[in-house]
């Protein structure tokens, strides 16, 4: 999912939906996106559903990494930090 894109949060409400009716736990990666208010925002979205989602994040940004990282910590839902392709890795 691309966080800035304008139907990411019906996405992620439908998957939740087929997640909970189907009673499966769906990965779901969230990828950069250009506005940081937007990823945070499905971030939280796909933390608040531990039951349907199992969120996976991919981003360059380690503001945008370490605030994911602490709002998991405070709801206790786990979360699988990905790194994008060509970015971070060894030299």
């Amino acid at each position: 999912m691309q966080a800035y894109q304008t139907r990411a949060l019906a996405l992620i409400e439908h998957v939740i939906v087929i997640g909970r009716k189907y009673r499966l736990r769906l990965m779901c990666r969230l990828v950069k996106g250009a506005c940081w208010d937007s990823k945070i925002k499905r971030a939280q979205e796909l933390l608040a559903a531990p039951d349907a989602i199992y969120p996976q994040f991919a981003g360059h940004n380690a503001g945008t990494i370490a605030a994911i990282m602490q709002m998991a910590s405070r709801t206790g839902g786990g979360f699988e930090p990905q790194r994008l392709h060509g970015m971070g890795g060894p030299r």
